[in-house]
This record gives structure tokens, C-alpha cells and sequence, in this order.
């Protein structure tokens, strides 16, 4: 087994899942289920690798699992900020309380939306839910 990231979704117009290997230039292989995309897009792996070394192209690296510190800046308008100081105030909790209440909501209704929809591991709920399990598996 490789050390590439590998996103599996469903091709409508393949009426397949297919997988893919973007550090190699979306490298890609079809199968009638996950695990089978998966399995071809290996072999397929194995062999463009062969293919580099062979013709002396350097090998890319793998793609990392992007690290997250739990902090960024947002930059808003100045009514939005006064809003939800305002409302922190009301709530009797902190700006940064609030702000991460109201995201956490927002997500848990996107993932209601989503329901048993498939999704792919960069899409902001995978890339969550592979946080919440603390794996790097896709």
C-alpha cells in the first residue's frame, strides 16, 4: 500500500466509485465499489511509480494531513462585530464562546443537510469528521 492520498466519491456518469490520487496528477481508477476503486487506483500507483523511476522524474511526496491549531482570524464588518459582541454580553459568555457555539450549530445543521450523502474526504464535513476520529484515513 502506498503513502498517497486517495479520495473515493461516486461517478454519476461512470455509474462507478472512482478513486483518486491527487499528488500524482489525479491519477485515477475505477471500481463497482470503494474498496475496488481502491484497490485498481494501488496497482495503478505501483505502476506510474515504476514509470518514474524508470524514466528518472523525481517521485512526488505524499500528500500531508493538514494540521489545524483550532485558531484563525475572520475578518468582519464592523456592525457583525458589535452584533455578536453585543449578544456574547446578553449570553453572558465570552465573544470566542459564542462565535464557536454558533459555528458548531451551523455545522451540526450542515451535517444533518448532508445526512447519508457520501462525502469526500476534502469536503469541510470529512476533513471534520476525520479530525473527530483522529485518523488520516480516507
Amino acid at each position: 500500500m502506498s503513502h498517497y492520498s486517495i479520495t473515493v466519491a461516486w461517478s454519476e456518469e461512470d455509474e462507478m466509485h472512482v478513486a483518486v490520487c491527487p499528488a500524482l496528477g489525479g491519477l485515477s481508477a475505477l471500481g463497482s465499489t470503494a474498496r475496488k476503486a481502491v484497490a485498481e487506483l494501488e496497482k495503478t500507483i505501483a505502476l506510474a511509480l515504476e514509470t518514474y523511476e524508470a524514466d528518472g522524474w523525481p517521485i512526488p511526496e505524499p500528500d500531508p494531513i493538514p494540521e489545524y491549531s483550532g485558531q484563525f482570524r475572520v475578518r468582519l464588518p464592523r456592525s457583525l462585530h458589535a452584533w455578536l459582541a453585543h449578544e456574547a454580553r446578553r449570553q453572558g459568555v465570552s465573544l470566542n464562546g459564542l462565535v464557536t457555539s454558533m459555528l458548531s450549530r451551523a455545522m451540526g445543521a450542515a451535517e444533518l443537510e448532508a445526512g447519508n450523502k457520501k462525502l469526500d474526504s476534502k469536503s469541510p464535513i470529512g476533513i471534520v469528521r476525520r479530525a473527530r476520529k483522529g485518523t488520516s484515513k480516507q
